[in-house]
């Protein structure tokens, strides 16, 4: 019989333990289960799967098969309780069919799969690791399950029987009529501590980590943790920058061995810093091992050494203030970190704009917000460091990779980016989500690595001459960055201007991440270095002005003053060598004019500013010349016989209307 839902645990299995382990309760569920079934007869039977070709399963055959049991009458068939039933069900374990009215109902079907379950259970093994296990998600992990656990029960076996031998030790002693000494005594309490002390250790874990975490190691602090709290106990007592070489090393076997003891293991990793951040309420037995040291003082240093790596991303007040928050601060933050990464991952697939991905993401930026203290320069730093990755430590970068980060990262902004779709129109966004498809999490992570290093780079140049050479260049990857995230496309470019025109409304966590930036002169600066020599024609306030008539346009009203230019600058071409004062010269500088009035929003300072760039042509960059010359399809040479006839013209066109007037 094969449950609904596709059991992927061979049923044999579970049938061969419950067989085995005949002296539990669950062995005996299944029999005194099928005796119990209401309207079961002599006739009805047990028999095997006949489909040779299928997995060996039991089948039940009888007049009782097709009946519909309530939860009560199915707990009393099952042997179970009504609340472990429940318990299932709300776990999604065991799933009902439900009424019209919304009761449980089951049927013999959900029999064999109440077997399963609690033959896996019965071994130790967690509910949610048995209900993977059960619905084919880990369909060939049913070894290393039961390998894992069998090493879980290995481990107690070893226990009991070092204290089964201390005890027997202590009998012989006894029966000898010798006196049992304080060391035979301290034996049995050692050994019998070191089991409490397991189960005490237990409560930092969730139940996967904890069997995780038995199968791989001994009882913990290992030989190799103490021999570096040795280490760095020695380092304290010679005074050792935690910045230092010499730190450094040990900061990194520190990342190294947990590590090694995690595996990379996320869930471990949450247990074990759990258990250091308690470690004034370790037991008897573990704080005994470790009782030479002083912890806390170990604990300090190296959270200093191993943020130091960080400290060039940081102001000197910044850094100052990042230090002086406690070890323990920052380990409950790690801790959290941590577990958001391991939900995140756990919804890694689900559509991010979905309820679930933006509670992630709104926990994401608070998390981040804690973690800063809401600090602008700390969060400065932050973001500056996280944009270096590449050259983070190799030990930092492991313990990156280990739980899968640029991911995780990767779906959580794209939860956070959401808030743009408004900015684009609904073919533009569908191209932007097909370009996303198209690229990996860490194409992705490194554009906006890139973009957050331009940012910072922007900002250390506000002050210089947008003109100038170094502003020149970080004009250039400005472009070339937002080629890439466009890809060239005037669609998505469009409302990639448009969400950044419009980055004064932007969500209140946009608004928070942003604030280490001065976003506002970033963007005139960027804009000025992008104009060039343009700059310098236009006063301040022509040019704030200009800013704005920009951001007040649209698309349509772009493209449209886009084609009468071009139309305009043809015209220009091909009336070259005739009369500036003529009567075609003449409409074109009314024409001219036209365009000019409103390209300046009816501004006369910026009208004025254009008047003087296009009088000053002579003496533009020969860059800009190429530049406007290729972008208005003639030769440099052509653009400067041109730009020449329309001054005559205008200055024709200007005395002829003070002749009339």
């Amino acid at each position: 019989m094969e449950h609904p839902r596709g059991c992927a645990v061979n049923w044999q299995v579970s049938k061969c333990l419950l067989t085995y382990f005949t002296l539990g309760e669950s062995s005996a569920i299944f029999q005194r289960g099928v005796r119990q079934i209401p309207g079961w007869q002599a006739r009805d039977k047990i028999v095997l799967d006949p489909d040779v070709a299928s997995s060996p399963k039991i089948i039940l055959k009888g007049s009782g098969m097709g009946k519909l049991y309530k939860v009560h009458e199915f707990a009393e068939v099952a042997g179970v309780t009504v609340r472990t039933l429940h318990h299932y069900d709300k776990l999604g374990l065991l799933e009902p069919r439900r009424t019209a009215a919304g009761y449980r109902v089951y049927t013999l079907r959900d029999l064999e799969r109440l077997e399963q379950i609690v033959a896996l259970k019965f071994l130790g093994l967690p509910l949610k690791q048995v209900q993977h296990l059960l619905d084919r998600k880990d369909a060939l992990q049913l070894p290393e399950a039961l390998r894992m656990q069998r090493g879980v029960l290995e481990e107690k076996r070893r226990l009991l029987e070092r204290a089964i031998s201390a005890i027997e030790d202590a009998e012989k002693v006894l029966e000898s009529g010798k006196p049992a000494d304080a060391a035979l005594l301290k034996k049995i309490i050692e050994v019998i501590e070191m089991q409490n002390g397991a189960e005490v250790m237990k409560k930092y874990f969730s139940e996967e980590a904890w069997a995780k975490w038995k199968q791989r190691h001994a009882p913990w602090p290992s030989e190799k943790w103490l021999e570096l709290f040795r280490d760095v106990e020695t380092a304290l007592g010679k005074k050792e920058d935690p910045s230092g070489k010499k730190a450094q090393a040990l900061a990194e076997r520190w990342v190294r061995l947990r590590l090694e003891d995690t595996g990379g293991d996320v869930e471990i990793q949450i247990g074990l810093l759990k258990a250091w951040i308690d470690r004034q309420n370790w037991p008897a037995a573990v704080r005994e091992k470790v009782s030479e040291f002083d912890l806390e003082r170990i604990a300090e240093f190296v959270s200093k050494a191993v943020q130091s790596y960080k400290k060039k991303y940081y102001s000197e007040d910044a850094w100052v203030r990042l230090m002086q928050q406690s070890p323990a601060s920052r380990e409950q933050n790690s801790v959290a970190w941590l577990e958001l990464l391991l939900e995140v991952g756990a919804a890694l697939g689900e559509d991010p704009g979905g309820e679930k991905a933006q509670a992630l993401a709104a926990r994401w930026m608070e998390l981040w917000q804690t973690s800063t203290g809401g600090d602008p320069g700390i969060q400065a730093g932050s973001i500056k460091a996280w944009a270096d990755q590449q050259n983070w430590p190799p030990a930092m970068q492991k313990h990156k990779a280990s739980f899968n980060f640029e991911n995780l990262s990767d779906f959580i902004h794209e939860a956070l980016d959401c808030y743009r779709k408004k900015y684009y129109s609904e073919q533009a966004w569908a191209k932007l989500e097909e370009r996303r498809r198209q690229s990996t999490p860490e194409e992705r992570g490194q554009l906006r690595r890139e973009w957050v290093k331009l940012f910072c780079e922007v900002e250390a140049a506000l002050g210089e001459d947008p003109t100038g050479e170094n502003a020149q260049a970080l004009a250039a990857r400005w472009r070339e960055l937002s080629d890439r995230a466009t890809g060239g496309d005037p669609e998505i470019r469009e409302g990639t201007v448009k969400a950044w025109e419009d980055r004064q409304n932007w969500p209140a966590w946009k608004q928070q991440r942003s604030g280490p930036y001065q976003y506002e002169k970033i963007g005139e600066f960027i804009g000025k270095a992008m104009a060039g020599p343009i700059v310098k024609y236009f006063s301040d306030e022509a040019w704030k002005k200009m800013a704005a008539l920009r951001k007040q346009s649209t698309q349509d009203s772009r493209e449209r003053a886009s084609k009468v230019r071009t139309e305009l600058f043809r015209d220009l071409v091909a009336a070259l060598g005739q009369d500036p004062g003529g009567k075609k010269a003449q409409a074109l500088a009314t024409r001219w004019n036209a365009m000019s009035e409103s390209d300046s929003g009816g501004h006369a300072d910026v009208k004025a500013g254009w008047e003087k760039y296009w009088a000053d042509h002579r003496n533009w960059p020969d860059k800009s010349r190429h530049e406007m010359a290729s972008h208005l399809n003639m030769s440099p040479e052509t653009l400067d016989r041109m730009a020449d006839f329309l001054e005559k013209i205008l200055a024709s066109h200007k005395a002829h209307g003070k002749t009339h007037s």
